[in-house]
């Protein structure tokens, strides 16, 4: 017998958050693999595809014909803007500007090298938030399921 109410519900976006997860690691791997192609070293500065900090660069300054044009300065701010570590912004910003200046990832990028990251960042950005949201249901569904006490 398939329960209904809340137990139902929870049983319907576990199994559709559990799809969801691989797709979401499907996306990152895609985004890490675009990257390793045009600037390999983004990875030692960010420690996860999910990160809003790198998303905020990827969208400003995919590649390091983007970054080296750009003031540190403005680099630390849009790193500051979008991440929780406000006090690391600096030093990462200094980093990705050095990194950028050294890379060793493709020199020639085009069009279609753009809208490659673009897609796969679009695609993490979409499932991450995703998840989040239906974590949010999940734990409202919770909230409906009474208590179950042992005396």
């Amino acid at each position: 017998m398939i329960a209904e109410g809340p137990f139902r519900q929870l049983r319907t976006l576990g199994k559709t958050r559990e799809r969801l997860l691989r797709y979401s690691v499907s996306a990152k791997n895609s985004l890490h693999a675009a990257l390793d192609d045009y600037f390999p070293e983004l990875h030692e500065l960010f420690s996860s595809m999910g990160t809003r900090s790198l998303w905020a660069i990827l969208e400003r300054c995919a590649f390091p014909e983007d970054v080296v044009p750009i003031k540190v300065s403005t680099l630390e701010d849009l790193i500051a803007r979008s991440s929780r570590k406000k006090a690391g912004a600096a030093q990462k910003a200094k980093a990705l500007y050095q990194a950028a200046q050294s890379s060793i990832g493709l020199r020639s990028v085009g069009r279609a090298d753009r809208y490659r990251v673009q897609m796969c960042l679009e695609e993490v950005k979409r499932t991450v938030l995703t998840l989040k949201r239906m974590d949010q249901q999940m734990k409202s569904l919770l909230k409906e399921i009474p208590a179950h006490r042992t005396s």
